[in-house]
């Protein structure tokens, strides 16, 4: 017997604490990251919470959440100051060698 195709997918929305983790994390370049990838879905998780969750699972998922959020954007300032130097280095070149 031949199989039906397979129904698409419906496009998933991302929740308000999804949308809020991605934005912070592409803040700082860190939204297609491992890390970032973690916090998505966590904060996805968290998103989607429903009447069988508990208070404390809901607990340790937003504690986990913080955690992860920070790891995760943890040396990205250190990432921006490099860059600023870098980029300071190279303009000092351009004007010496113009």
């Amino acid at each position: 017997m031949p199989q039906l195709p397979a129904e698409p997918e419906p496009e998933r929305r991302a929740g308000p604490l999804e949308t809020a983790a991605f934005q912070e994390l592409d803040a700082v370049s860190r939204a297609e990251t491992l890390a970032g990838g973690v916090v998505l879905a966590l904060a996805r998780r968290i998103d989607q919470a429903g009447p069988d969750d508990t208070g404390s699972s809901f607990a340790a998922l937003t504690k986990e959440l913080r955690a992860a959020l920070a790891a995760a954007v943890a040396g990205a300032e250190q990432d921006d100051e490099i860059d600023r130097a870098r980029k300071q280095m190279e303009a000092k070149r351009r004007g010496r060698a113009g």
